[in-house]
């Protein structure tokens, strides 16, 4: 079983679903998953972005996307998108399990 991730940006629920072609795509992108998680923390948003398009396999507006997510605000609380990259993130380096096994 793998630990799907929930992000809500705006009036939108987006599912960021651990994949081993999500896992691939941000090492890649990034040069690793341990990098993707350093440029989360340094709040870079272009990684953020990265995250939720890459885990929730977007096909949308990727400007809407951009808006939705300055507009939510990228930190803050437990449910911000960072704390939720963040997670997903871990849940790749764990191979889609759930952080709390």
């Amino acid at each position: 079983m793998t630990a799907d991730v929930l992000i809500t940006l705006a009036d939108r629920e987006l599912v960021l679903k651990p994949t081993v072609r999500a896992a691939l795509a941000l090492s890649k992108k990034h040069n690793g998953l341990q990098n993707v998680l350093a440029r989360i923390a340094n709040v870079e948003l272009e990684a953020i972005l990265d995250v939720i398009e890459v885990g929730s396999n977007f096909k949308g507006d990727k400007l809407q996307l951009q808006e939705a997510v300055f507009s939510a605000g990228v930190i803050g609380d437990t449910e911000s998108v960072v704390v939720k990259c963040v997670d997903y993130v871990h849940v790749l380096m764990r191979g889609g399990r759930p952080l709390a096994e």
